[in-house]
């Protein structure tokens, strides 16, 4: 049968159509492989700090209605890079962790907001960590792991009353321990270094450890005056009631008149810390560490591998990228009516603290290493407390070893020789003015 021109040019193209479907779809490209990547949500409150009130502990210890003014030269909006200009940055692998690079270069800007990248490297040779070899799977054989992030201070801040408040987010897609993002102050004054009469001191307005995601960890350490010359720590830590991950919080730390308070989005954090919290440093020694000038530094750190006291970060694990975003940093001063900044009052010892020597077990805080479990000062109260432990072991014990004679169980050992016989001892009278004052029944 002899086809029409119109129905051959159908019976073509039904016949092409269908060869073309059988065909192999096209290999897509490098970058259409790729899963888009992953992004932080910016967005901060827009409400402001400064008509935050000051948390009621420090307004009932200081008992005055305290005149803020805002410090200029400290407080800044994080909006591009010309706020952090006068800013230091570290520029080194850092000292506790050989794998992580800590440089300016893994900080951006972005919607007004300061980013703190920390992500990690595969890299070959001589290759520096880029963004052409981030990972987040496990790097292969043949490459080097390296992670990168930043940390960086401000300037130094005048001394005496102050408040700062931080605004904040950690976030990242999914959280795997040894992240520690930290907002902390450090004083004008070096670390210990064996060096006893550094007056050194930290406040740590939060110490995020990924490993425990809904604690609040914020450190006092002043000193160095603990065993090994080290800082003397109080612990302000708390499981909170809202996530703290991958919102935006305000973190806050109040000191005023020598009495130190740390805040979470307005609230207080279990409660004020001040000289009597301190078994080691004395009066004189917390109120000289709080009279000097103090820096802010923002970073983010990463437990190494291996780490004992804290799970670190894994090798051979996913590591997806974390971003620390600060939005706003507020410093306040109490100012007087000419506007001098208000300074506490020195505190002076009324008699020195005496402590039992002995061992001390390292903490680690931001700082690496600061502070040390304290040793507990002899007071009435501690030595009673020892008092009651001695009695109730030797207690038990007793009671132990009655139920083991009680029941038989004790073990029989017989003496390869026969114990010595000691002669009776001598009968002796007393002198009847003597004998009289014993009674009858004890004579």
């Amino acid at each position: 049968m002899t086809m029409r021109p119109r129905t051959r040019t159908l019976a073509l193209a039904l016949a092409a159509i269908t060869t073309l479907a059988a065909l192999p779809a096209p290999a897509a490209s490098a970058e259409e492989q790729q899963p888009a990547a992953w992004a932080p949500t910016i967005d901060p409150p827009t409400d402001s700090l400064a008509a935050n009130p000051l948390s009621a502990p420090t307004r009932e210890h200081i008992g005055r209605e305290a005149r803020m003014a805002t410090d200029e030269d400290i407080s800044t909006t994080l909006d591009d890079d010309s706020a952090v200009a006068d800013w230091k940055f570290m520029e080194r692998r850092h000292y506790y962790n050989d794998k992580l690079l800590v440089s300016r270069k893994y900080t951006s800007f972005e919607d007004g907001v300061l980013d703190i990248k920390t992500r990690r490297h595969c890299v070959s040779g001589d290759e520096t960590p880029s963004d052409g070899n981030v990972s987040t799977a496990p790097c292969p054989a043949g490459t080097t792991t390296l992670y990168t992030t930043s940390r960086m201070q401000t300037p130094l801040i005048p001394k005496g009353n102050m408040r700062i408040q931080i605004r904040a987010k950690n976030t990242t897609p999914e959280y795997v321990p040894g992240i520690r993002p930290s907002l902390w102050l450090q004083s004008e004054s070096p670390y210990c270094h064996n060096d006893q009469s550094s007056r050194y001191g930290e406040y740590d307005l939060v110490e995020y450890f990924s490993a425990y995601p809904d604690k609040q960890h914020s450190n006092t350490h002043i000193g160095c005056v603990n065993i090994g010359h080290r800082p003397e720590m109080v612990s302000r830590n708390t499981v909170w009631d809202s996530p703290i991950v991958n919102e935006w919080h305000t973190w806050g730390l109040e000191v005023f008149d020598n009495q130190i308070v740390y805040t979470l989005d307005g609230k207080v954090v279990v409660g004020p810390t001040d000289a009597e919290n301190f078994n080691v440093v004395s009066p004189k020694i917390f109120s000289e560490v709080l009279d000097q000038r103090y820096r802010i530094i923002l970073d983010t750190f990463l437990e190494p591998q291996g780490t004992l006291w804290i799970a670190g970060v894994k090798d051979n694990k996913d590591f997806p990228e974390h971003h620390f975003l600060i939005d706003e940093i507020l410093v306040e001063h109490e100012v007087d009516d000419e506007g001098n900044i208000v300074q506490p009052e020195k505190l002076t010892d009324p008699f020195p603290k005496v402590f039992i020597p002995g061992g001390s077990h390292d903490q680690l805080g931001s700082s690496l290493p600061v502070g040390s479990t304290p040793i507990p000062a002899i007071t009435g109260e501690n030595v009673a407390k020892f008092v009651g432990i001695f009695a109730g072991v030797a207690a038990l014990i007793g009671g132990v070893w009655a139920l083991i004679n009680h029941f038989g169980l004790a073990p029989q050992v017989e003496l390869p020789f026969d114990p010595p016989q000691l002669p009776p001892l001598p009968h002796v009278e007393l002198p009847p003015e003597i004998a009289a004052l014993i009674p009858a029944h004890e004579r």
